[in-house]
């Protein structure tokens, strides 16, 4: 196990939202002058990659699938921002918005050819049923083919952009098994933890469970990551450290809170990451160390 690793900030998502209230915090970036310059602060806090979504900053909304134009663009003036202010390694997503095609989502990749970006394993479904309502609050699929999942794969790779596998549950390691032959080695899987629905938990035995079964179908052929939804973040990023993963994320898209009731910005959040990875006996790695990790350099 290396010492170094990498320390990831999703800095913006698609559903945290700006503002004072319940669930909302005031450090979300959502113009593309925003979001570069917060990049810039979470490097400068020791950040070595930056998960990148858009957001529409008038409404505060994604962007929908009769915007692909605009959404692309965006991605664009992102990237292009950031690279102008520091070397961060730049993960873009391809999740886009629910009801874009799978070329709509995929589109920024041979547009904008970052170094790396988000790479769906798999169908999601995610639910949460209110026992008080009566009726689901969240009732929501993301389909993803076989034929889909090939072709994304194959644009990745043709444009020469790292995928990020993204790893929701422990089926989607058989699909990319599956479809190993259409990676460059080594793989880098992100094992996404604690949404509600067809997702692993965010318990310790989830997380040992799902590495351990990612080193049977693969042996040492891949680098992993790990983030969760919510405070148990924390818990699980310093339990990533401790297992060896290669990779910890941190971010506004998946937890507001630095401690119970205290908010943070992303820069606080990748500050609190690191004295946590060195509390374990980790080092944070520098974005040249971090591309050699990822196999990038």
């Amino acid at each position: 196990m290396s010492d170094k690793i990498n320390i990831c900030v999703a800095v913006t998502g698609t559903v945290t939202r700006r503002g004072d209230g319940r669930g909302m915090t005031p450090y979300l970036p959502l113009s593309p002058d925003e979001i570069a310059e917060d990049a810039k602060r979470c490097y400068d806090a020791g950040a070595t990659i930056v998960h990148i979504h858009t957001r529409n900053h008038e409404t505060g909304g994604v962007y929908g699938p009769d915007e692909v134009e605009k959404n692309t663009q965006a991605f664009k003036e992102i990237h292009d921002k950031i690279k102008e202010k520091c070397p961060i390694i730049i993960n873009l997503t391809t999740g886009g918005h629910a009801s874009q095609t799978i070329k709509q989502k995929v589109e920024p990749v041979w547009v904008v050819k970052p170094e790396m970006a988000s790479y769906t394993s798999g169908s999601i479904s995610y639910g949460m049923y209110s026992k008080t309502q009566g009726k689901f609050v969240m009732d929501m699929c993301v389909p993803m083919l076989f034929s889909d999942m090939l072709w994304t794969a194959d644009v990745m790779r043709e444009n020469n952009v790292k995928p990020e596998c993204e790893v929701y549950d422990r089926g989607m390691l058989n699909n990319i098994k599956i479809l190993e032959h259409a990676f460059k080695k080594p793989l880098q899987l992100q094992f996404v933890m604690g949404m509600p629905g067809q997702v692993t938990p965010a318990t310790p035995r989830d997380l040992i469970r799902i590495v351990d079964a990612a080193k049977e179908m693969f042996g040492n052929d891949f680098t992993w990551g790990v983030c969760a939804a919510g405070f148990v973040e924390w818990q699980m990023l310093a339990l990533g450290a401790m297992m060896g993963a290669n990779s910890v994320r941190v971010g506004l898209e998946d937890n507001l809170y630095l401690e119970e009731g205290v908010l943070g910005s992303n820069a606080h959040m990748v500050e609190k990451a690191i004295r946590m990875v060195r509390d374990v006996g980790r080092e944070p790695a520098t974005v040249e160390e971090g591309r050699k990790i990822l196999s990038l350099a």
